[in-house]
């Protein structure tokens, strides 16, 4: 029998004296009375003050804990050291510091031994459970837990029993051993509504929840994790609200809600660090790289990986480490890194084997098979698939074994065997039917389609297209950051491919304009999203946290603009170049600039000035005839390896399924790019070699012209042309191709456009443009640009009212406040492409490198901008034909039209090219008018292409 001293008012008061001052931050030491002699009642308060901290904040729980151990030294009762070390053990056990935890919990478990109090005994040992746990150390937890579950039984603690089995439900749990999870939480929820126990009760409803997502019941999860919340919040628990938070944004991913559930772990991971979760905080990041895996976000992925991996390696949680790992490996495949893959996969399947985690280990095994099958190891591949089906069925996990069975039919469709190919699919899809796994259901639609058309069933591969595609734009629909819209199809482009030739080899008018509509749903989709986003909300810049990332950002801007001035000014003096002062400065720039792209995602994601992007519908053939006039639309394809064409006019669509092989014109356009990078090795070098140089680059001119023009002559009719290319065809001067008399420019006037949907919302946003406002010139001259002051002062005369930023004047910060409302803004400095960051090519200032991000900020109105520099026009290339680049930026501000170029340019060129061009378009001509008739001028006194076709009009033509 345990018994207790009484606790007289003035003690109570003092008690809670002690709590107050705690709590308020004083100094541990100056808590103890003057006596230095501590009552029990007051250590055992402490440790209950440390068990209710841990759910809210736990830093404080730590510093409780921390007085705890110090008070009881002063206490004379041999229970107040119990009392103590279990405190610490809570602390650390909530903050991951697992073998610290455990070492209290058995010091305390032992005293309570020597006391001969068996319960108490028992009580420490169900913590110790959930330590071992998370240690990876399931043996001996179980055996814990028998002992303590014995001492319950025997005692009639019926409280503590079913706390003991909501532990060893956990070790299921982390086992991936579902149901039976599931029966251990259910008879620990029996007691807990017997005793009228909310806190047990709310703990039993977010685990079964865990178990209903694992299953794939997710409204059975989603139900289950909202009570457990509701009690949590009822009950103030802050920190376990943040835990079913972060479950329920798992939750959300697993239904292919990518938005929401980014935005949530995020959400969840600020809250975690700053309540001193680190344990949280980390599996924030490890979910986080699973979701960018999905996305083919593969550089996020890999650091979120490696981030999470680092915290549980320090804390010794094995399992964790090992998902990481795997993680890591299949960022490490997408990314064609195949050595890397196989050893971090190879590293998670060890780790998952020495916990016993045998459904992770056949997990890695299905993904260590992707691996091998682009070493083309099929049998081994095959092999693996086998083994992960089998255990998956063995566990009654659905989703798993439609996953495994879908890699199976994949394997047997390229060995030949469509029957098991198909055999396999419609298992898979079978066993989804009624559950909520889009991206699996995308999958294996599409993998169904391309076995039945090569069984030649193609009314039944057409529909299975269509509901592949059905699926992917329910999946797209989920995504705002605009980034990862883009890279989220990289993958999965193919099935439009499939559907396009399907429906050119029906060959009907109707089949023709579906073609036509399925190429557009798959070009450029996430940029005419920006562009439809005609509603801009009022930014959330109130908030606290969107204050802060504001805050980040700018700090970080700031240093990039001076690495990248001090990178410059290096560059220019070669005489003071040093390599690794150079090297360090590239270093600095690369992570400020990962820095500032994970900000703008995360602002991407919370604040609604960004997220309000609506989804639309591609764009149909008759949609695109209503705003073509005279025009004809020349848009380019790639499907199967193929160059396609469809070439509308006002009244008509034709289509050229196969003009073209890609694998014979991509070197060709490669040449023709090397030949023109020639010219950077400087003047002398270019006049000394300008007729060998306009040899070469004419033959590839002419080699482009019969592989991407001349199939098409019969149906180029008119003097107007607009060419939305695709894939690497976005590098093509298409105006400078020629037949071998005369240039593609010398016939027609030529503009461009990434799509049909793209110019169709430029042609919109131009005819909505009020003609006025000054034209805002920017130059920003050195010794290597002379020509630029003369351009500058040749449009300062065109343009009368011209607002200029030159010199000292043509800083980040005037540029902002100028240009939302110039009608023209025409930038003349320094242009830098970067092929591996695309976002950060950028402009010169002279403050700063404009670049995309400053650009994407801005509310522009101007009808025309004029990137008058090197490479302004070169965009990287994402799947889906969704440049990135200043033109993405400055489409998105608002401009309907801009004049950018493909190459470096020549300064003492670029200042005639736009004199004329100017010229041109103040006396009345349409933009695409003005540049030709520039071009032909040019080109009168630089016959070489290098000099006069590097400028390209893209967007509205008029």
């Amino acid at each position: 029998m345990r018994t207790l001293e009484p606790v007289t008012e003035d003690k109570k008061a003092w008690i809670e004296d002690v709590l107050a001052r705690l709590r308020a931050g004083e100094e541990i030491e100056d808590l103890l009375p003057p006596e230095r002699s501590v009552p029990l009642s007051l250590i055992r308060q402490l440790k209950e003050e440390v068990a209710r901290l841990i759910r809210m904040e736990i830093s404080a729980a730590t510093r409780a804990a921390e007085a705890t151990r110090i008070l009881a030294a002063a206490c004379e009762d041999p229970t107040a050291s119990a009392l103590a070390f279990h405190a610490c053990a809570l602390a650390r056990h909530f903050s991951g510091r697992y073998q610290e935890a455990l070492d209290c919990y058995e010091r305390a478990e032992a005293i309570y031994r020597q006391l001969g109090r068996e319960v108490e005994a028992a009580r420490i040992a169900r913590a110790k459970v959930d330590v071992l746990m998370y240690m990876g150390d399931y043996e001996r937890a179980l055996a814990v837990a028998a002992w303590a579950r014995e001492v319950f039984r025997r005692h009639g603690e019926s409280l503590l029993l079913a706390q003991l089995e909501t532990n060893v439900g956990n070790i299921y749990h982390r086992l991936d051993r579902y149901r039976e999870a599931l029966r251990f939480y259910e008879y620990a929820r029996e007691i807990f509504l017997q005793q009228g126990d909310e806190l047990g009760l709310a703990l039993t409803h977010f685990n079964s929840a865990n178990q209903y997502t694992s299953l794939g019941e997710f409204e059975r999860a989603l139900a289950s994790y909202q009570e457990a919340r509701r009690i949590y919040e009822k009950l103030s628990f802050s920190n376990m609200v943040n835990e079913v938070d972060y479950s329920l944004a798992w939750l959300a991913f697993q239904r292919g809600r990518f938005h929401e559930s980014l935005t949530q772990f995020a959400e969840v991971k600020v809250r975690a660090r700053g309540s001193g979760d680190t344990v949280l905080a980390a599996l924030c990041d490890l979910d986080m790289a699973e979701i960018y895996l999905h996305l083919n976000a593969y550089e996020d992925a890999g650091e979120s990986a490696r981030s999470a991996a680092e915290v549980f390696a320090q804390l010794k949680m094995n399992y964790e480490h090992a998902k990481a790992q795997m993680y890591l490996g299949l960022a490490s495949a997408h990314r064609r890194d195949l050595s890397a893959a196989a050893h971090f996969l190879e590293e998670a399947r060890r780790g998952f084997r020495a916990e016993g985690n045998l459904v992770w280990c056949a997990l890695s095994n299905l993904y260590l098979s992707e691996v091998l099958i682009a070493q083309n190891q099929w049998e081994a591949a095959w092999q693996l698939s086998v083994e992960a089906r089998a255990l998956f069925q063995e566990q009654g996990l659905v989703t798993k074994v439609a996953s495994a069975e879908l890699q199976m039919a994949r394997i047997q469709l390229v060995k030949g065997d469509v029957q098991d190919a198909e055999r396999f699919c419609r298992f898979a899809l079978n066993r989804i039917r009624e559950r909520d796994a889009l991206e699996l259901k995308q999958k294996g639609w599409h993998l169904l389609g391309a076995v039945l058309e090569q069984k030649g069933d193609e009314e039944r591969a057409y529909r299975a297209y269509r509901r592949a595609i059905a699926h992917l734009e329910d999946l797209r629909s989920h995504i705002r950051v605009d980034e990862y819209r883009c890279t989220f199809v990289s993958d999965k482009l193919r099935v439009y491919e499939d559907l396009t030739a399907l429906c050119l080899r029906a060959g009907t008018p109707e089949k023709v304009a579906e073609a036509f509509a399925v190429v557009e749903a798959a070009k450029a989709r996430a940029l005419a999203e920006l562009l439809a986003a005609e509603q801009r909300i009022e930014s959330k810049r109130r908030e606290p946290h969107i204050e802060r990332l504001h805050r980040e950002w700018n700090r970080v801007r700031e240093e990039l603009n001076w690495l990248f001035n001090r990178l410059q000014e290096q560059q220019l003096h070669p005489t003071r170049r040093r390599a690794p002062a150079e090297e360090e400065l590239r270093r600095e720039i690369r992570r400020r600039e990962r820095q500032l792209r994970r900000l703008s995602h995360q602002l991407q994601m919370h604040d609604a000035e960004y997220a309000d992007l609506r989804v639309t519908s591609p764009v149909s053939a008759p949609q695109v005839q209503e705003v073509l006039q005279e025009d004809v639309f020349l848009e380019y394809f790639l499907a199967r390896g193929k160059i396609g064409a469809f070439i509308l006019t006002r009244d008509e669509i034709s289509v050229f399924p196969e003009i073209a092989e890609a694998d014979r014109v991509a070197p060709l356009l490669r040449q023709l790019r090397f030949a023109l990078r020639k010219f950077a090795l400087g003047e002398r070098y270019a006049q000394a070699h300008l007729t060998d140089m306009s040899v070469l680059v004419n033959h590839y001119l002419r080699e482009l012209y019969q592989a991407l023009i001349a199939p098409l002559e019969s149906a180029l009719e008119g003097e107007r042309v607009i060419i939305a290319p695709s894939g690497f065809l976005h590098y093509v001067p298409f105006h400078a191709l020629q037949n071998g008399r005369e240039y593609l420019a010398d016939q027609r006037e030529v503009s461009y456009c990434p799509s049909a949907s793209i110019y169709r919302l430029c042609v919109q946003k131009a005819q909505m443009r009020p003609r006025e406002g000054p034209a805002v010139i920017v130059g920003v001259w050195d010794e290597a640009t002379p020509f630029v002051r003369e351009e500058v002062a040749e449009l300062a005369s065109i343009w009368t009212d011209a607002l200029l930023l030159t010199g000292e004047a043509a800083t980040l910060e005037n540029f902002r406040r100028a240009a939302p409302s110039g009608r023209v803004l025409h930038l003349a400095s320094h242009g830098l492409f970067r092929p591996d960051n695309p976002l950060f090519s950028a402009l010169r200032l002279k403050d700063a490198w404009l670049n995309f991000y400053d650009i994407f900020n801005l509310t522009l109105r101007a009808e025309l901008v004029v990137l008058s520099a090197c490479e302004t026009g070169m965009n990287a290339i994402f799947p889906g034909d969704e440049l990135f680049g200043l033109m993405r930026g400055f489409l998105y501000a608002g401009v309907p039209s801009l004049l950018a170029s493909l190459w470096t340019v020549s300064d003492r060129s670029t200042a005639t090219f736009m004199r004329y061009f100017y010229a041109g378009w103040q006396q009345g001509l349409s933009k695409r008018a003005a540049l030709r008739n520039a071009h032909l001028a040019v080109r009168a006194r630089y016959e070489h292409p290098y000099y006069w076709a590097p400028f390209v009009l893209i967007g509205a033509p008029f």
